[in-house]
C-alpha cells in the first residue's frame, strides 16, 4: 500500500470513528438491574479514531501520542453498557473523562489541521479544521460548565445547538480531508 492509501484508509477511520462517538443509539432493558445495549458503541469508535491516528503517527508524529488516551476513552465509554453504574462514579472523574475527551479532540483536529497544511498547502482546509475545532471545544466547555456559571437551561439548549452544528462542520471537514487524500484511480487497460 502507498502512503497515499494509508492515509486515506486512515482518514477514513477517523472520520467513520468520530461519526459513531457523534451519534448515540442505544435500547434499555431492565431485569431488576439495568442494562443498555449500545446499536452504535462509543468504545468501537473511539478504536477506529485510535487506529486512524496511529496509521497517519509517521506523517505526524504527535498523532501517535493520542493512543493512550483513546485507549483511556475506550475503556472508560464501556461504562454506557451499564447505566446503572453512572449514580456511583464520582463526578470528578466524570469530570476528568470530560477533560480528556476535550483535550484529545483538540489535539486531533489540530494534527489533522497541520497535515492537511502540510499535504494541501494553500487550501482552505486547515483554517476550517482549526476554526471548527476551537467553536466545538469552546461550545463544550460551555454546554458542561454554564450550570455553574448562570443554571439557564436556554443557554444549554443554545450551547448543545452550536456544539452539534460545530461538529456536523467537524464531520465535513473530516470528510473533505479523507476526499482530498483519496488515490488516484489506476487507469485499466
Amino acid at each position: 500500500m502507498t502512503r497515499q492509501h494509508i492515509r486515506f484508509s486512515a482518514l477514513r477511520s477517523i472520520f467513520w470513528g468520530t461519526l459513531l462517538l457523534f451519534l448515540d443509539f442505544d435500547l434499555n432493558f431492565r431485569f431488576g438491574f439495568s442494562f443498555t445495549l449500545p446499536l452504535l458503541p462509543n468504545c468501537i469508535g473511539f478504536w477506529l479514531v485510535a487506529r486512524g491516528t496511529r496509521s497517519l503517527a509517521a506523517n505526524r508524529p504527535s498523532l501517535g501520542l493520542l493512543g493512550p488516551f483513546w485507549l483511556a476513552l475506550g475503556l472508560w465509554s464501556l461504562q454506557q453498557f451499564f447505566p446503572g453504574l453512572s449514580p456511583h462514579i464520582p463526578g470528578a472523574l466524570s469530570l476528568l473523562a470530560a477533560l480528556v475527551r476535550m483535550y484529545a479532540d483538540f489535539q486531533l483536529f489540530t494534527d489533522l489541521a497541520g497535515l492537511a497544511e502540510a499535504l494541501l498547502p494553500g487550501a482552505p482546509l486547515p483554517r476550517q479544521l482549526r476554526s471548527a475545532r476551537t467553536a466545538a471545544v469552546l461550545l463544550t466547555t460551555l454546554f458542561y460548565f454554564q450550570d455553574l456559571l448562570l443554571r439557564a437551561p436556554w443557554l444549554t439548549v443554545a450551547a448543545g445547538a452550536a456544539g452539534f452544528c460545530a461538529r456536523i462542520y467537524i464531520l465535513l471537514r473530516l470528510w473533505q480531508l479523507s476526499r482530498a487524500m483519496a488515490p488516484a484511480p489506476e487507469a485499466s487497460i
